[in-house]
């Protein structure tokens, strides 16, 4: 049966550009990219939501949906269903707790290095701040100004006369 889970490559302005989020587990000490399985009913972006504000206390906004990702844990498909998500608030307080003993908040460079699976990387690198598919973006995200998923929809919009209707 397959395992359905949610997650987000979660950012936040810094100092030298985007900061991405990593979650450390004492439990299997490794580090991650924050997500969690799907509550019964629950649809995907709510995981993802959710999962972010329970591991590392982050509220987020929940931007482009990227690739999902297919893996085994111990012998079951597992499938991850990604956003990037510009978080909005910490709360400092909510780490450590029952899943997670600390939080990190790296440049792009150090989180892929920093990330214990491959399957993070792999995610990771589907996002617009790594790949760069956004230019316009990404220089936004840099200032710590973008609101993710927006340059895209700009992109395929048809110019003013041009649509499909005219």
């Amino acid at each position: 049966m397959l395992i359905r889970a949610a997650g987000a490559v979660a950012w936040r302005p810094g100092p030298d550009g985007a900061e991405i989020l990593l979650v450390h587990r004492a439990k299997y000490d490794d580090w991650s990219l924050p997500k969690g399985k799907v509550e019964p009913g629950e649809p995907l972006p709510v995981t993802a939501y959710r999962e972010v504000g329970e591991e590392s206390g982050a509220a987020i906004t929940l931007g482009q949906r990227l690739a999902a990702v297919r893996y085994k844990v111990n012998g079951n498909p597992k499938q991850v269903d990604w956003w990037v998500a510009r978080v909005t608030s910490v709360d400092d307080s909510a780490v450590p707790n029952h899943e997670v003993d600390q939080v990190a908040w790296l440049p792009l460079a150090q989180a892929l290095k920093r990330v214990s699976y491959k399957q993070d990387v792999s995610c990771s690198a589907t996002s617009p701040l790594v790949r760069g598919h956004c230019p316009a973006y990404l220089a936004a995200a840099r200032e710590g100004t973008a609101s993710l998923g927006v340059e895209r929809r700009r992109r395929r919009r048809p110019p003013p006369g041009q649509g499909r209707h005219h």
